[in-house]
């Protein structure tokens, strides 16, 4: 049998439809690791109908509801890696392998991150759960546009989200990104909690922002075994702009008719 000729690894590129797509991301320096904060602007909320004979040119009156500018909650933290580890060979650059890494399977570990340190804590709202996915959506659609004026994020898996896009309920763009028929940003990531096999969780926030610090590269070879390693890691802070709710949808119907 003839050798086999090494060659350069193909290229690939990261996976479409995912968090980074869809949220805010501020690239910052060191000091976003340590977590952030701000003054929320009043813009939480929707415009409301006047109260009958309650017009007024004058100062505002009092039986009228006011938002105010509270200071968001303060930031979830968190950091991410990437570890490489193989055979020294004289020429291989682990460090640069450990970054692409990092890039290529970033967005899966912040969905990751971002389910346990935001969505799945203390959601504002828990819907009602639900037999039917499409009644699931519009539900989360709903409170969204009834306690939100921006537009909203929908947050769920990408099992979730094929059951999702199979019923007619998603829009793939032109760049990969996803949203719903009404323009809220669909975030399909493989890193959110999974629920049972025939249930799917359905979170629904406003803006996400995430701040981040550069890449941290690190080399250590380890030479008694003759391996080189590296690691690439970045600190993140998140939050979600005013709202944060969350249903379940549940899919056992489709199981038994298709077979999903």
């Amino acid at each position: 049998m003839a050798a086999l000729v090494t060659v350069e690894a193909p290229e690939f590129g990261p996976a479409t439809g995912g968090l980074l797509t869809v949220a805010n991301v501020v690239d910052g320096d060191a000091r976003v690791g340590m977590g952030v904060t701000y003054d929320n602007t009043g813009f939480c909320g929707v415009a409301r109908a006047l109260p009958q004979g309650c017009f007024s040119t004058g100062p505002a009156q009092q039986t009228k509801t006011f938002d105010g500018f509270g200071t968001n909650p303060a930031a979830a933290s968190f950091g991410i890696y990437k570890g490489v580890e193989c055979w020294l060979s004289g020429d291989d650059n682990f460090e640069a392998t450990a970054t692409r890494g990092l890039g290529l399977g970033e967005s899966f570990a912040v969905a990751n991150a971002l389910a346990t340190t935001i969505l799945e804590v203390s959601p504002t709202i828990i819907l009602p759960s639900t037999n039917d996915p499409v009644l699931a959506l519009a539900k989360a659609e709903q409170w969204a546009g009834e306690n939100y004026s921006g537009i909203p994020v929908i947050h769920v898996t990408r099992y979730g989200a094929s059951i999702l896009a199979s019923l007619g309920l998603l829009v793939r763009n032109l760049d990969g990104s996803l949203e719903t028929w009404l323009g809220s940003k669909v975030s399909a990531d493989a890193g959110y909690i999974a629920n049972e096999s025939t249930a799917f969780n359905i979170w629904v926030t406003g803006q996400v922002n995430l701040w981040r610090t550069p890449v941290i590269v690190n080399n250590a070879p380890n030479t008694t075994l003759n391996k080189g390693r590296a690691i690439a890691e970045r600190l993140y802070a998140a939050t979600v702009d005013c709202i944060h709710g969350k249903v379940v949808a549940n899919s056992i119907t489709l199981t038994n008719k298709t077979g999903v």
